[in-house]
Formats: structure tokens, sequence, C-alpha cells
């Protein structure tokens, strides 16, 4: 049986530590108790990071091909991004049957269109929400867009390498090793397909965040901002200061999303108000109204806040992002 050994790359400080060490030979397979050395290393494109983020993703990429000969692959589901209007167009007429199954397939476009009543059935990420009458705070309930962007296209990406159409279980062996650190146990989950299994070698060596930053800062010689999706729902008000501060395209998708929301069609599937973010349902703000300069001094004064590795336990999500 072929073992394939893939590093799921989220660009982040845990991951960026676990591909260093697999890549100096630091990391001894959980069961045969040999040196793992990837075949792969896979960054699932979302297209929806930082700026910040994607300037160090490929700060890292280059520092890894010259220090080691080794091609980091960069994949992603969509492969033609449609103007907006346009992607609406075909919709209505037909002529894209399903926009989530095609070539189109983009997160973010695909939450706009979503939210306009274009379509109504996506691959969907969490979302606050906000009850009209009473205030409650809740949250929707799917989270398909890890499997959908992340999981699913990293599967695709390694057949491709490989020229191969299907896994095939008792053929291949897809062994996938996640950069979470012990903080981010409770994020841990079986691989679902049969011919694969996730490792998290991090935590089986007790590495916290900490042993992480220190370990990538005296390799690289900075600290790799924490990867994650601007729209993402457990994104606390810190993250999204820091792109309102430092990715003005970041920032107008983030604040034309949650005006779409806003005055989403009345018949929606969704009644209560949504919103991007927990501490925006909390206090019933939309964006373009927050004074980002005055809360983040408010945000300063208040006592420590909920990571957003914190909320994604906390909220149980479901398989966790490969961060």
């Amino acid at each position: 049986m072929k073992q394939i050994n893939v590093l799921s790359w989220g660009g982040g400080t845990q991951s960026t530590a676990l591909m260093l060490k697999m890549l100096k030979g630091e990391v001894v397979g959980q069961k045969t108790g040999e040196v793992v050395k990837p075949d792969y290393i896979i960054f699932a494109d979302t297209q929806d990071e930082s700026e910040m983020v994607y300037s160090q993703i490929y700060k890292v990429i280059k520092w890894v091909k010259d220090n080691y000969d080794f091609d980091i692959i960069v994949t992603k589901k969509n492969k033609e991004l449609l103007p907006e209007d346009v992607a609406a167009k075909k919709i209505n007429s037909g002529e894209i049957k399903s926009y989530r199954s095609s070539k189109y397939a983009d997160l973010y476009q695909s939450h706009v269109l979503y939210f306009k009543g274009v379509i109504n059935s996506i691959d969907v990420m969490p979302f606050w929400t906000r009850n009209k009458e009473t205030g409650k705070v809740g949250k929707t309930k799917f989270k398909q867009c890890t499997f959908a962007f992340k999981i699913d296209q990293l599967l695709k990406e390694i057949r491709i390498q490989e020229g191969i159409k299907q896994f095939r279980t008792g053929k291949h062996q897809v062994n996938i090793y996640i950069g979470y650190s012990v903080e981010e146990i409770a994020r841990v989950k079986s691989n679902p397909k049969p011919y694969a299994e996730n490792y998290a070698p991090l935590i089986d060596i007790f590495w916290t965040r900490s042993h992480c930053v220190d370990y990538v800062e005296k390799e690289l010689g900075f600290i790799p901002k924490s990867s994650v999706c601007n729209i993402c729902y457990a994104n606390d008000f810190e993250r999204c200061y820091e792109v309102y501060k430092n990715d003005k395209h970041g920032w107008d998708r983030m604040l034309y999303l949650d005006n779409v929301m806003a005055n989403k069609p009345k018949n929606h599937s969704i009644r209560d108000d949504v919103f991007m973010y927990k501490w925006q349902a909390d206090n019933n703000f939309r964006l373009k109204d927050v004074d980002m300069e005055k809360m983040m001094e408010d945000y300063k004064s208040k006592d420590k806040q909920v990571s957003i590795f914190d909320m994604e336990s906390k909220n149980a999500c479901i398989g966790g992002c490969f961060l």
C-alpha cells in the first residue's frame, strides 16, 4: 500500500512550526517510529486571507524553496472568478446550474450571492444571528466551508499530483499532518475518509503555541500571523481591526458582505438579522457604523479577550480549519 505523507499548511505559526520540523527530520511517525518526510506540503487557499497573511505565505514559500529546495503547492477550489453581476446572470439564466460545484465557486462570492437570494445552496460558513424582537444572539448550524475549500480541495490536489482519479482503500494511505498545538486539542478530528488519517505531531510532543512561536522565530526571524479567513465567524474584534488598519481591500469586502447581510431579502431562509462576528451581533452593530478607533480603545481597556481558537472550541466548530 502506498503511503502518502502530506502536510496541510495553513500559513500560520503552528503549521509553519510543524513544516519546519518535518523538513528538518524532527517528526517521527506515531505508528512506525521512523522519521516522517513530507511528500507534499499543500496550502489550500480560500482566497479570503488578509493581505498580511498572503505576504508572509509567499515569503515562507520562497524561504522553503531557497533553503530546502521544496516546492509548496498552493491549491484553490475556484478556477475562474466571475464578476458578481455576471455570475448572477449566468445563475438566473440556468447557464450555471450549480454554482457550488462549478469552476466559479468562490468562498466570499458564494456568501454574497446567498445573502442576496441569488443562490440557496452553498458550502456555508457559520454566521451569528440576532432575533429582531428579543435580541437573543445565536449561530447558524452548518459549517461546510472547511470541507469544501480546505479538506476536499487538499485531497483533490493530492490526486492531481499523484496522477490518479480516486483513492482506493487498501491501495492508498494518505497521512495528513496538521499543525494543531496543545491549546487546540479540541479541534482534532479523525478523518472521515477510509483511506486517510489525520495526525497532530505537535500535540504528541506537548507543544504549545508559545513553543511554536519561539521555534519559528528562531528559524525564520519573524513570527507568522495566524491564518484565518477575513469573513470567518470566529474572528474577534482585534482581528477585524487589524484588517481595517492594514488591508483596505479585505476591509472593503467585509463592509460589502455585511451590507448585503443587512439588506437580505425578506423571504430569505434566515429570518433573524445576520452578522459575520459575535461582537457585532452582541452589540447590534453594522460594520459601516462602527468607530473602529474608539472601539479599539475600549477593547484594550478590557480584560483578556477570547481568542479565535478558544471560540472555535467553545462553539464546537465542525471539523476545524486546517490552520
